[in-house]
C-alpha cells in the first residue's frame, strides 16, 4: 500500500497534469476573471 506521503505526490502529479493540458490563454483568461470577481467582494 502507498504511503500518504507517496499519494499526496501521486495526487499532486495528476492534478498538475490535468492543469497543463488545459489550453494557456484560457486559463490566463479564467484567473483574471476570478482576480476580478474576488476584487468585487
Amino acid at each position: 500500500m502507498n504511503s500518504p506521503k507517496d499519494l499526496k505526490k501521486q495526487l499532486r502529479k495528476e492534478a498538475l497534469a490535468r492543469r497543463d493540458a488545459l489550453d494557456e490563454f484560457w486559463r490566463v483568461e479564467i484567473a483574471l476573471e476570478m482576480a476580478e470577481t474576488a476584487k468585487e467582494k
